[in-house]
């Protein structure tokens, strides 16, 4: 019951910290950023007139994608087996909430409703997988830091867990299957959203 408990705690401080950086992101930019988002190029009415005629490689998007996504996660598994991979992946929920909250705010403050719109579309239909695979993948990472936070032991003591690996290795799966569903299926959502405006 107490591991039940905890499991809850951990995937609910997962989401709050997502949460909190949303907000931090829209704040952010609210307080100190309004200077630098109208110098900006990106995300205005002329970029989304371009990105119409746009011919998207999807297999090059990919493997773009790929390369740089991947990397990450790889990087949060290894951490995994040392007590820093508690924080790191609280740090990574909480980074990637503001990221979140500052490409939406940019969004709405350069072009109002479109924007938001716009932000929705590029971020369909990839993030119905990226955001459950992200978080579960990011609850057995701080699970396996946890442990070795609780031994005492940052870096000493590595030893493979294949119930960890498996883990990590389906989830990684599940997120080429985001990338891939990113390279092939968005570009075609975004069009059809783009005839809209």
């Amino acid at each position: 019951m107490k591991n039940l408990h905890l499991q809850k705690k951990t995937l609910w401080l997962l989401g709050g910290l997502f949460a909190a950086g949303f907000l931090t992101g829209i704040l952010g930019v609210n307080l100190w950023g309004k200077e630098d988002i109208s110098q900006a190029g990106i995300l205005s009415t002329y970029y989304i007139s371009q990105y119409k005629y746009l011919q998207i490689d999807s297999g090059a998007l990919f493997f773009f994608l790929l390369f740089r996504r991947v990397k990450w996660l790889v990087l949060l598994w290894a951490l995994g087996y040392t007590a820093v991979g508690l924080p790191a992946a609280l740090i990574y929920g909480a980074w990637m909430g503001l990221s979140a909250g500052i490409v939406m705010t940019v969004a709405v403050m350069k072009m109002g409703l479109s924007g938001l719109l716009f932000c929705l579309g590029a971020m369909l239909p990839q993030n119905l997988i990226y955001l459950p695979v992200i978080l579960i993948f990011l609850y057995f990472v701080c699970q396996k830091g946890r442990e070795k936070y609780q031994r005492g032991k940052l870096v000493t003591g590595l030893q493979w867990d294949n119930d960890y690996t498996a883990a990590a290795g389906i989830c990684l799966l599940l997120f080429v299957l985001g990338i891939l569903t990113e390279s092939y299926v968005n570009p075609w959502v975004l069009r059809q959203l783009l005839n809209i405006f």
